[in-house]
């Protein structure tokens, strides 16, 4: 098995139905309780984009003029202008700004079969494609307003592009490749990882004729030009300037051991020990260790018996999981960016050893099948988690609750459901500033508020010390929402002293 696409796997097997039945797979899992739930990052994301709309600037509405997000937003722009475009075309709603994930989704299924084709053979590319359309973390990603889909989708197609590059040795493929790379660095900032493994790879080409060769200047001039306009923008005043300090540089400024350290919250969440945000745990016990041990098995054959196909795969994989050790988050849901590489490896080395003996067969089919049903087990779970949210049910009984044209301070995962009064988050709302700006309603008990967020520090019990007491003594109680998933929500109706 080397880089000569169509080397294994029966000639006369339509491979590309195996590849379109993981497409509509992803859609069967995808449709069923797509709008119940909605999450606070989901708000995070969309906020912005409303934003850019009504006011033309990129900024989170919800948060006080003292929050540099509330100045200027300056992750990257790639996604609140998806967002806006999906806001301007289908309107403001969970399924709406849900479906371009679902879309990109898809397409990426579609270039984890191309990318597979091209290594190694359209067995490889169909496998790959079912493995990758029922990863958890993927069908996560697919099902949530976040840009790690994004991310996967430029990620795949700048490797097949590299890939491209090779066979047809196209230096337009190359250039493409880079500029893929820099999309996905303009929807997120993990997107380097895969920029950082295409140079890996130049590297493993050239070795110390590296910096000599014009293949990496043609891809570095690619990526650089779909990087900077996203610069421009950050560097364009004192406000997205003083900004992007805040959020990056500062934070940069957490030692590394201890962002080193705090990796093993990431990989316990892939091994599924996790936290309750996730969904992938049970107690202490590792739910998915027998899919990280196939994995690892896959990447011993990959080494083994796909010597040269096997470099595409490792160092980029390798680039990614490096590069997240210096981010701050420690998202599990990084993982949807690796599962086309990890769903390949795993392909690569079922192909490889299907023909070697009865026995191998026999492993290939169970390696196979237990990853397939572990990824659709994994989704069933994100589907069970989703039965006890109802956001449509809760946002109207939201909407009945506070009037129109009312100010409210709660959690922004209730933006969305009261996006038309004048909302403040507690998220990153001071009480003190809320009291200072006479809101009128407050969501109080949620299940954040009540419990704390993240993996399972209490993070809002001074916001409750100072809220609590405050509403017992001014407030007046207007209705119980109970909202299952959310909490048993409470609204309470504030008289000021004038």
């Amino acid at each position: 098995m080397d880089i000569e696409r169509g080397t294994v796997g029966p000639s006369r097997f339509r491979w590309w139905v195996l590849a379109a039945g993981a497409c509509v797979l992803l859609l069967a899992l995808w449709l069923p309780r797509h709008a119940n739930r909605w999450v606070p990052d989901e708000s995070w994301y969309t906020i912005p984009a409303q934003a850019l709309l009504e006011e033309g600037r990129i900024r989170n509405t919800t948060f006080p003029p003292t929050d540099y997000e509330e100045q200027a937003d300056v992750r990257p722009p790639a996604m609140p202008l998806t967002l806006a475009a999906t806001i301007q075309m289908f309107g403001l709603g969970v399924t709406s700004v849900r479906v371009m994930s679902l879309i990109a989704a898809i397409i990426s299924i579609v270039l984890v079969y191309l990318l597979g084709t091209e290594l190694a053979g359209r067995a490889v590319g169909a496998i790959g494609a079912v493995l990758t359309a029922t990863d958890s973390f993927f069908f996560l990603a697919a099902r949530t307003v976040r840009p790690e889909i994004y991310v996967t989708l430029f990620s795949t197609l700048a490797l097949l592009l590299y890939v491209k590059s090779r066979r047809n040795h196209s230096t337009l493929f190359l250039f493409a490749a880079g500029i893929s790379a820099g999309i996905a660095i303009n929807y997120h900032v993990n997107g380097i990882g895969i920029a950082a493994g295409i140079f890996a790879l130049l590297i493993y080409r050239y070795r110390g004729r590296t910096l000599l060769r014009k293949q990496t200047w043609v891809f570095a001039a690619g990526l650089v030009l779909a990087i900077a306009p996203m610069c421009l923008w950050i560097a364009q005043d004192a406000v997205h300037r003083a900004a992007f300090r805040q959020i990056y540089m500062n934070r940069a400024a957490e030692p590394f051991t201890k962002r080193l350290i705090a990796e093993k919250l990431r990989y316990s969440d892939f091994l599924g020990v996790g936290n309750w945000r996730v969904g992938f745990a049970l107690g202490h016990i590792p739910l998915r260790a027998h899919i990280v041990l196939i994995l690892l098995l896959a990447a011993v054959v990959l080494v083994w018996r796909c010597k040269k196909a096997a470099p595409y795969l490792l160092l980029p994989l390798a680039a990614n999981l490096g590069f997240w050790v210096f981010l701050v988050n420690k998202s599990s849901r990084y993982f949807s960016v690796t599962a086309p590489l990890f769903a390949l490896t795993a392909a690569c080395a079922i192909v490889a050893i299907w023909p070697r003996s009865r026995g191998s067969r026999l492993l290939a089919t169970l390696g196979l099948a237990l990853l397939a049903v572990s990824g659709v087990l994994g989704d069933l779970i994100v589907l069970h988690q989703s039965a006890s949210a109802d956001y449509k049910k809760t946002a109207l009984m939201l909407e009945k609750a506070i009037p129109p044209g009312e100010s409210v301070m709660g959690s922004i995962s209730f933006w969305m459901a009261l996006h038309d009064r004048r909302y403040y988050s507690y998220d990153r709302t001071p009480f003190k500033y809320a009291v200072q700006q006479h809101v009128r309603y407050f969501i109080v008990n949620d299940r954040v508020m009540a419990s704390g967020s993240g993996y399972g520090e209490d993070d809002f019990a001074r916001l409750r010390a100072k809220l609590y007491p405050f509403i017992e003594k001014n407030g007046t109680f207007v209705t119980h929402i109970p909202a299952g998933y959310y909490g048993d929500l409470q609204i309470y109706r504030v008289q000021y002293d004038k």
